[in-house]
């Protein structure tokens, strides 16, 4: 082995060359034909997919632009949303009656679907019983109501009855 090694060190540089080409150069094309080969196939493939995902993108903002501008379609979602919310019906309270009212409750008597409320309060606060009792959903009636006057007040007496329309 040495002895060949040896006279194939002592070889001219032309025919080194030579010999290097002609045992590297089928190493190097069967190592393309192992690995260049489906690189380059890969390559293709992986253009040919670029290719399409921008036309994709292209057709995508076309019809993004065509639709309108954000705001337009956030405003747009909102109104269905609000929409789709069920219609806010005031139910009678009886706490919201007298600080709307200002008077005080003296006394109040359930009966059935309603009942009787008597509210102490001044010549003033009686509008603010009115302005609320209007305010409430058509669920709510004024069946009929009193007032009298005690000791520089009025006792209010009211009879409700609640009605199952809305």
């Amino acid at each position: 082995m040495n002895k060949m090694l040896s006279r194939l060190l002592n070889l001219p540089v032309w025919q080194l060359g030579a010999l290097l080409c002609l045992c590297g150069g089928p190493i190097v094309g069967i190592a393309w034909w192992l690995w260049g080969v489906p690189v380059e196939r890969q390559a293709t493939g992986l253009m040919a997919q670029h290719r399409q995902y921008a036309r994709q993108y292209q057709a995508l903002l076309q019809r993004l632009m065509m639709a309108g501008s954000l705001t337009k379609k956030e405003a747009e979602i909102a109104q269905l949303r609000q929409a789709l919310q069920p219609e806010r019906t005031d139910a009678f309270s009886l706490r919201a009656l007298t600080e709307t009212s200002g008077g005080t409750l003296t006394h109040w008597q359930p009966a059935g679907p309603g009942g009787s409320l008597t509210l102490r309060l001044s010549w003033p606060q009686v509008p603010g019983v009115f302005r609320y009792l209007s305010s409430l959903p058509s669920g709510v009636e004024l069946l009929s109501f009193t007032l009298k006057p005690e000791a520089q007040r009025l006792n209010f007496q009211l009879l409700l009855a609640l009605t199952n329309e809305k």
